[in-house]
């Protein structure tokens, strides 16, 4: 019985936190594929700060940079750019996602990853509030 309890403190001991990263895959009509971190998508002040993985046109690497976008408009703004380790490094961590928040945002065009990502960050939020329950 002993051993039992010894190994139950042991394995409360060693565990560690596990940290997996929710990329939903994004097609935008230009056919450009873009990775949206579900997890990353917060609503501050007014705005949509969201995370988005994607590869440049003349890189092999992928980047991940972290939008701001209008809650109403999807003009963006690139506020943050990390390494695929940089962001892995983070461990989910999404406090100071609107660190570096910006006044001056900029058009998207239809066809960009970028609208493609806003709309679908719209698209969770509205999913949000229509899913509350309010219990008195």
């Amino acid at each position: 019985m002993k051993k039992f309890l010894y190994l139950l403190i042991a394995a409360f001991l060693v565990q560690t936190n596990v940290f997996a990263i929710d990329w939903i895959n994004l097609v935008s009509p230009s056919g450009r594929v873009v990775y949206l971190d579900k997890d990353s998508i917060f609503e501050i002040d007014g705005y949509y700060f969201y995370n988005i993985k994607f590869v440049n046109q003349n890189r092999t690497t992928p980047i991940i940079v972290t939008m701001q976008s209008g809650i109403s408009h999807p003009f963006s703004a690139r506020i943050k750019t990390y390494s695929e380790s940089e962001y892995e490094s983070l461990h989910g961590d999404y406090n100071n996602i609107a660190l570096n928040k910006t006044t001056k945002l900029e058009p998207v065009t239809y066809n960009s990853i970028v609208n493609t990502c806003y709309l679908k960050v719209k698209n969770f939020k509205r999913t949000d509030v229509n899913n509350l329950i309010i219990m008195k």
